[in-house]
């Protein structure tokens, strides 16, 4: 691509749905989701793909877990 005419906007429903494109958590703050026996990184302000709540593996220091945005707001 070689200017910007070829860019599409996208609309705000669209953008919801941007895997990635939600709030970034504060330095120090490490979640986690299962999928499966698989445990991976998530953000700790969504939940996970099942709908379940993140684990919390470590917050800021001095902090506490609500210092990342945890629990999830719930819709």
């Amino acid at each position: 691509m070689r200017n910007l005419k070829e860019v599409q906007k996208l609309s705000r429903k669209d953008l919801k749905h941007v895997m990635g494109g939600g709030p970034i958590d504060p330095v120090g703050c490490n979640c986690f989701c299962y999928t499966g026996a698989v445990k991976s990184k998530h953000s700790c302000r969504t939940l996970c793909a099942d709908g379940a709540i993140p684990g919390v593996d470590s917050f800021p220091e001095g902090g506490s877990a609500s210092d990342c945005g945890y629990p999830p707001q719930l819709h």
